[in-house]
């Protein structure tokens, strides 16, 4: 069951509050899912390095937690300046996926879905 205003990263590459019509073995579902969230987390500890290396003074770190979770801070000079953590939960989980509330787009792909969430990670960084 997917609720309102919940979106969820759905077995065909996007998110979508939409129920599917497609049929996907768990295997498969699976296999998406664990694929697609090592991509959103080799996304944030690439763009970090980035971050760090493009911005003096700004300092962050990844961290990976289990295979279904990581952490990131930014720091400025020192200072606690953004964090998030992700995570995705197993078939039997309210999400059952990787999830997000938010307005707005109702598709994305795993590409667009990683800079979304790393979007908003950087939000604190551009006030």
């Amino acid at each position: 069951m997917i609720f309102s205003r919940a979106k969820r990263f759905s077995e065909d590459g996007g998110v979508s509050t939409a129920k599917s019509s497609l049929f996907f073995i768990q295997l498969d579902k699976d296999s998406f899912l664990e694929k697609s969230f090592g991509y959103i987390a080799q996304f944030f500890e690439n763009s970090l390095d980035k971050l760090s290396e493009h911005n003096p003074g700004i300092q962050g770190r990844f961290r990976r937690i289990d295979s279904r979770h990581f952490s990131v801070a930014i720091y400025r000079d020192g200072q606690d300046l953004s964090r998030c953590r992700i995570w995705y939960d197993g078939p039997q989980s309210f999400t059952n996926g990787i999830a997000y509330s938010e307005n707005g787009k109702e598709h994305l792909t795993v590409n667009e879905a990683a800079e979304f969430l790393w979007n908003l990670l950087m939000r604190p960084l551009q006030q």
